[in-house]
C-alpha cells in the first residue's frame, strides 16, 4: 500500500439548510488522529476511501431532518468504497464499503464487521447499497412482489429507481416506469421496463387509466407531490403503495412535517383495501444479510446492470456538484464521485 498522508479532507455540515452547497464546506484534518483510533481497537480498520456516492438522502442529512438533536458541525454523506490501508481485521488492500454518516470522506475509521466486504473497487458497487438494498428489500420484504403483479416505479431511470425495476422484472412482474426525457426512456427500455412514460410528454395517470384499467399492484413511489396524485386512483383492489420518499420536495428548507406536504385520502385507501406504507432503510437492518448476497450475486452474473452516471466528478471539491446534479434530476444511474486523483491530501 502507498505511504499515507499526514492530513486528509472531509465534506462537513456547518449549516443546516438544503441547499448543500451553502450547508457544508471541505474541512482538513490531521489523520494521526484516525490512525490512534484504529491502533487503540482490534476491531477498527482505516480506509482510504476511493469513490463516494451521492443519495437523496445526502440533502435530508444536511438540512437537519433524519434527527432534530444533531447540530452543526457533522460530517457528511452515507456511502463510500475504498481499500483498507490500516488494521488487523482485514488484509491490507481488502475493498470495502460503507454506508456510515460522514463517507464523504477521503479517509474513514470504520468498525470491521459494520462493511461490506467487496471483491473489487469498481464504482458500481455504490448502486447496491444504499440503492439497491432500498430497492430490493422494500419490493420483497415490504410490498412483499409476487409473479404476475404490476409494478409502478417512479424515478425509475435514478440510482434507486433502476435497480427497483429490475427487481421487478425479475420476479415476474410487469413494470411501468416514470422519467424526464427520452433519453431516460430509451434507458429503462434495455433494463427490461414494459412501459416507459416520459412525464414532460406524457400524463402518467391518463395512461394508467387508459392501458392498465384494472390497475396497479404495488407502486414504489419516491417522487411525492403531483405524481403522486396521479397515481392514486389508478390502484387495484388489495395494492400495497411504498413511500420510499418525497424527493419533488427536498429542496426546500424545514423538516419533513415542513416540506412533506402530501396527504393521502383515505376515500381512495378504504374502498379497495389499498396499504400504504413507508420505507426506512434502516428498520431492515436485519434483512441486509438476506438482500446483500442476492445484489452482489446479480452483478457479478451479470443479471443486474448498474449504471454509473456518465458525468465525471473528480476530487471531494466536486461532491457539492454531484450532490447538485442529482438533487436537479439530471442524472441518469447512480452519481459517483472519483476521489483516486484527489492531490489535495499532503503527504
Amino acid at each position: 500500500m502507498a505511504s499515507l498522508p499526514t492530513t486528509y479532507r472531509r465534506v462537513v455540515c456547518i449549516h443546516q439548510t438544503a441547499d448543500f452547497a451553502r450547508a457544508t464546506e471541505v474541512q482538513e484534518a490531521p489523520l494521526q488522529a484516525l490512525i490512534d483510533q484504529v491502533d487503540a481497537n482490534p476491531a477498527l480498520i482505516l480506509v482510504r476511501v476511493t469513490h463516494v456516492g451521492m443519495n437523496a438522502s445526502d440533502v435530508n442529512f444536511v438540512a437537519g431532518r433524519y434527527d432534530t438533536r444533531v447540530k452543526p458541525p457533522y460530517d457528511a454523506g452515507f456511502e463510500a468504497i475504498g481499500q483498507v490501508v490500516k488494521g488487523s481485521a482485514f488484509k491490507l488492500g481488502q475493498w470495502v464499503g460503507t454506508m456510515q454518516f460522514g463517507a464523504f470522506s477521503e479517509y474513514l475509521v470504520l468498525h470491521a464487521k459494520r462493511v461490506f466486504p467487496l471483491p473489487d473497487g469498481r464504482p458500481e458497487w455504490l448502486g447496491i447499497m444504499v440503492n439497491g438494498l432500498t430497492a430490493w428489500l422494500a419490493l420483497h420484504k415490504a410490498a412483499g412482489i409476487k409473479k404476475g403483479e404490476t409494478v409502478v416505479v417512479t424515478g425509475a431511470a435514478g440510482a434507486t429507481g433502476q435497480i427497483a425495476v429490475q427487481v421487478a422484472k425479475a420476479a415476474g412482474c410487469t413494470v411501468i416506469g416514470t422519467c424526464g426525457g427520452p433519453v431516460k426512456a430509451a434507458q429503462l427500455r434495455t433494463l427490461g421496463v414494459d412501459r416507459p412514460v416520459d412525464y414532460r410528454s406524457e400524463n402518467l395517470g391518463e395512461v394508467l387509466k387508459k392501458e392498465y384499467k384494472r390497475g396497479v399492484n404495488v407502486v414504489f413511489e419516491g417522487i411525492g407531490g403531483e405524481m403522486l396524485k396521479m397515481i392514486l386512483p389508478n390502484l387495484a383492489v388489495r395494492s400495497r403503495l411504498l413511500i420510499i420518499g418525497a424527493v419533488s420536495t427536498y429542496a426546500n428548507d424545514g423538516d419533513f412535517g415542513e416540506v412533506w406536504s402530501d396527504v393521502i385520502p383515505t376515500h381512495l385507501l378504504l374502498p379497495k383495501s389499498i396499504a400504504a406504507q413507508g420505507f426506512f432503510l434502516n428498520h431492515y437492518m436485519k434483512d441486509f444479510p438476506e438482500a446483500w448476497p442476492q445484489l452482489v450475486k446479480g452483478v457479478l452474473k451479470g443479471e443486474l446492470q448498474v449504471a454509473v452516471d456518465p458525468h465525471v466528478f473528480r476530487g471531494i471539491d466536486q461532491i457539492v456538484d454531484a450532490v447538485n446534479l442529482m438533487a436537479e434530476g439530471k442524472n441518469i444511474g447512480k452519481v459517483v464521485v472519483d476521489l483516486t486523483g484527489d492531490a489535495q491530501a499532503k503527504l
